[in-house]
């Protein structure tokens, strides 16, 4: 058995210089990135507002097929004593202009914050956080995807004209007034989409930083990201795809596969040993090479036009031993994310960008541990994962008031993938859970919406020392829309485990339970489950970073695919 002691020795903060470019949802990259990482510095003054350096930070961007369709905006590393005095504007190449960040995250000590890092998306389910706001989610900010927020004072999330009314920014950014998203939709809810939308997204992006209040400071130290998808024309429908099988005639999956000639693409074999590229042009010539650790392929490529809809380019695998763990090579490492987070194959574009971001570090073996770190913890922030294997979780601890095992999770986890049905897919789970015998005993007699919504908050009191007392009439009014008892459950339930200070209490447990889960493939043991979330909630901010390596550097989890152990722990103190 795989020594167990390297997953929870002491490590000390590690340094999120190389933060991911995204922890936004890889699941469902398409678009293509563009970044500035140069730190941005928040400073502070006497004079109010002050601008940051550099002030605007500019991303360039070069060439686009077409209008943006969907854009997402990533901050890296942000830090700052008093979070509530920061202020974002955000201004695109035709002028477009957005607040995309207000006064979100409190005063100190909860709004005192450390090395966050945050993706914009109108997609997201939350508002960036703000303890004690109304209309939006009262908790202390955090790193994640959330909604572009614009809180202006303590007790609300904005004020009146959209925003405009109290924020100004230095001179040279354009004068007000801005528009905002704000969680009280009667004071204004624009969204990237609306603002930014079918405007041609080539040319200098903006991004104004301000302090808006004295006393305080802090800075961007990872720079910040454009995630832009931009449709344009599709030049023809043709398709190249195939299989690998090895001698034995299993199939080889994780195998990098090379597209090259009038395109050149990416992608890797699923489970079957298959692989596919579509809208591919047709009347081009290409040539597909297979390549995967401890494999060599017979023939060692194809080559051909691609006259017609469709080319098959079949592969045999020949295995070489077990020579190097094939979870060095980047392609096959954020396949393992996808599969053992998301619980699905990667898409062609979310493969190629997670992927990316290692290969971009060359031989630079710092950079490639921690770009590693950083794109397997983007898979659990993400809003794929929040919304499936967490949601499994959070059922389970507020409907139960248990934790689930590992055996449970990898039952139930297949049931709530995202292909393209989620929502569905998440009431049917909810529905078919709530009718579990363990479910149905510990309601026992709870028949009516008042008794059943009560033993449901008793139980999330008990497990978690939550009080959704305030929600009782909305959990009440939503157990009244189902048709049926089950029904009615399920939905009171759904929207009890998405109450903020729920979500709030349960993420770093989820985080490190899910760690054993997706890495190593069972339960927790109490003695690294205890000492990891006493990292999380005790000690430096942000550092879920060493937690990630430590898991990541074990030898039971390398061993997963080899018996070839390249990395260690000692790696996680660097």
């Amino acid at each position: 058995m795989a020594n167990r002691d390297d997953l929870f020795v002491p490590r000390k903060t590690l340094s999120d210089g190389l933060a991911p470019a995204s922890s936004g949802d890889p699941g469902v990259v398409r678009e293509t990135v563009f970044s500035n990482s140069s730190a941005i510095t928040i400073n502070d003054s006497a004079s109010n507002p002050t601008a940051a350096t550099p002030y605007p930070s500019i991303i360039n961007v070069t060439s686009s097929p077409n209008n943006i369709t969907n854009l997402t905006v990533t901050i890296t590393g942000f830090s700052h004593t008093n979070a509530a005095d920061v202020d974002m504007l955000l201004v695109g190449p035709t002028g477009a202009k957005m607040l995309i960040w207000s006064d979100v995250g409190g005063d100190s000590p909860g709004g005192n914050v450390s090395n966050l890092t945050i993706t914009l998306s109108d997609a997201a389910t939350h508002f960036m956080g703000r303890p004690g706001a109304t209309g939006g989610d009262a908790t202390t900010l955090a790193s994640g995807t959330f909604k572009p927020t614009n809180c202006n004072s303590v007790n609300q999330c904005d004020t009146v004209n959209n925003g405009s009314a109290n924020d100004t920014f230095p001179s040279p950014a354009p004068s007000g007034p801005y528009l905002s998203n704000s969680p009280l939709a009667s004071v204004g809810t624009s969204t990237i989409a609306s603002i930014f939308n079918n405007t041609n997204p080539v040319g200098q992006w903006k991004l104004y930083v301000s302090d808006d209040a004295g006393g305080d400071a802090g800075s961007i130290s990872g720079g910040w990201s454009l995630n832009i998808t931009a449709t344009g024309p599709t030049a023809t429908n043709g398709s190249v795809s195939g299989k690998i099988t090895g001698n034995d005639g299993a199939s080889v999956s994780g195998a990098v596969v090379n597209l090259n000639g009038s395109q050149s693409r990416k992608t890797i074999t699923d489970a079957n040993g298959q692989y596919r590229f579509d809208n591919v042009e047709t009347s081009g010539f290409y040539t597909v090479t297979p390549s995967r650790a401890n494999f060599t392929f017979s023939p060692s490529q194809r080559s051909f036009s691609q006259l017609g809809i469709n080319t098959d380019a079949a592969f045999t695998g020949a295995s070489n031993g077990d020579a190097a763990n094939p979870l060095e090579t980047s392609e096959y490492f954020v396949r393992q994310q996808y599969l053992d987070f998301l619980g699905r194959e990667p898409d062609e574009g979310g493969l190629n960008y997670w992927s990316a971001r290692i290969n971009e570090c060359g031989a630079d073996s710092g950079c490639i541990r921690q770009r590693r770190i950083d794109v397997s913890a983007a898979f659990f922030m993400s809003e794929e994962f929040q919304q499936t294997g967490s949601y499994i979780y959070r059922l389970y601890k507020a409907g139960l008031g248990r934790e689930l095992n590992y055996q449970e999770f990898t039952s139930d986890r297949s049931q709530v993938v995202d292909n393209g049905t989620l929502n569905s897919s998440r009431q049917a789970f909810a529905n078919s859970f709530v009718e579990r015998a363990e479910f149905v005993q510990k309601y026992n007699g709870a028949n009516t919406a008042s008794s059943f919504v009560d033993a449901l908050m008793q139980t999330i009191r008990q497990t978690d020392g939550v009080d959704l007392a305030g929600q009782r009439d909305a959990l009440m009014a939503r157990y009244q829309t189902g048709s049926s008892q089950n029904e009615s459950r399920a939905l009171a339930l759904r929207d009890a485990i998405e109450a903020a200070s729920f979500r709030q209490a349960e993420y770093n447990r989820s985080f490190v339970q899910i760690e054993y889960f997706g890495y190593l493939k069972r339960d927790t043991d109490s003695g690294g489950y205890n000492f990891w979330l006493d990292v999380l909630n005790n000690r430096v901010a942000g550092n879920y970073q060493s937690m990630v390596c430590a898991f990541l550097t074990s030898s039971e989890y390398q061993r997963r695919f080899s018996f070839i152990v390249t990395r260690s722990n000692s790696e996680c103190g660097q």
